[in-house]
């Protein structure tokens, strides 16, 4: 869980499950990773939205300035979702070649 402050609200953001990332196939998700088009992104993260917020969270960001509050809680599903770059260098790898967290 992740909190994403926007406007002086907290928002709780949650990565996608495994089914709601199958039900998001048509748009591009994978289970390894995002593999969207600019056809379907924007239904791509409307459909996400839906998934993980409550509507009055979505009625709150549709009435803010779009890259004040769409990006940023996009950015957070999909680090959520499938973890982030700046997340992955904070990890070692283990004898067995896992990803473990550094102390």
């Amino acid at each position: 869980m992740r909190e994403v402050k926007i406007n002086n609200r907290v928002f709780n953001i949650r990565g996608l499950t495994r089914k709601e990332v199958k039900s998001l196939k048509k748009y591009g998700f994978t289970y390894v990773g995002p593999k969207l088009s600019l056809e379907t992104l924007d239904d791509a993260m409307d459909a996400a939205f839906d998934l993980v917020l409550t509507a009055d969270e979505i009625n709150t960001l549709d009435d803010l300035v779009h890259s004040d509050s769409t990006l940023p809680i996009w950015n957070a599903i999909l680090s959520e979702t499938y973890g982030s770059k700046e997340e992955e260098k904070n990890l070692k790898t283990s004898g067995a070649g896992l990803q473990t967290a550094t102390d």
